[in-house]
């Protein structure tokens, strides 16, 4: 089975940081794409409207009828109120800071990816960019190692970055890679040595599993897009030789919709 790096998920398209800057100069720092969203207190940052305490949770704006998230921000970590568009950004923007504080992915490797990204968008990349890049890069890094299983969980975070962007069409095939994927049982080999994978294929699945959080996540874009089973059949069917990965796998899709249309008709109740 060989690899090939999938295809850049940056779009000019993405959803940008409010305060996004103008100009991407060599040197400067990823914190640059941290911005102050929302409003660090109790005022709806839609409309003004005061709350008499901090909102704790998920709400709609009495006055605007905005939903509003209420989280610490990745910028500064204060508690803040954030509109829609704003809670996706710093979902993205908190993934960035835990990349490079928390991730293992080195700051000078991070702002030389700045760099990369501007020079190809002809804009300054968003931290959806940034983040999306990254597990694209991660991704193709796994499967170069036939690390399948870490390949799997990479394009799961991915699938979850592209919904943060907004952009459930795409979001919904990596969903279903997913699903496929975890069908056929994948397996970290971390080599390719022939005996040894003979011995212990890359993929069995006998110990295929399907995991809840990646049926509910596509069972939920699928409601969000309006798909029909059959629209969803199709897209899952064409999954099948889409990308090297996929190729050669011991179930197609074909065999796998089988399993999968029974396990969607009962989540979807």
């Amino acid at each position: 089975m060989s690899t090939r790096k999938p295809e850049s998920a940056v779009s000019d398209s993405a959803t940008s940081a409010m305060d996004a800057p103008a100009k991407l100069e060599r040197g400067l720092s990823w914190r640059m794409l941290l911005s102050e969203l929302g409003v660090a207190g109790p005022n709806c940052p839609s409309c003004g409207h005061g709350f008499e305490k901090m909102p704790q949770r998920k709400r709609a704006c009495p006055k605007c009828s905005a939903i509003l998230y209420s989280r610490k921000r990745a910028f500064d970590g204060a508690k803040s109120l954030l509109t829609e568009t704003q809670a996706r950004d710093d979902e993205a923007q908190g993934s960035l800071r835990s990349f490079v504080q928390n991730g293992g992915v080195p700051e000078p490797e991070v702002e030389a990816l700045l760099i990369l990204l501007h020079g190809q968008l002809g804009r300054v990349p968003t931290a959806h960019d940034v983040v999306a890049e990254i597990l694209m890069r991660q991704a193709a890094t796994h499967a170069e190692a036939w690390n399948w299983g870490l390949y799997r969980n990479a394009r799961f975070n991915l699938a979850e970055a592209l919904v943060h962007q907004g952009r459930r069409e795409d979001a919904l095939n990596l969903f279903l890679e997913v699903l496929l994927l975890d069908l056929n049982g994948p397996r970290n080999m971390g080599t390719k040595d022939p005996e040894i994978v003979r011995r212990f294929p890359p993929f069995d699945p006998s110990t295929a599993f399907l995991a809840p959080g990646a049926i509910g996540r596509a069972v939920d874009v699928m409601a969000d897009l309006r798909l029909s089973t059959d629209e969803v059949e199709k897209r899952f069917i064409s999954l099948d030789g889409s990308t090297e990965p996929l190729r050669g796998l011991p179930r197609s899709a074909v065999d796998a919709w089988r399993d999968l249309k029974r396990v969607f008709a009962n989540v979807q109740r």
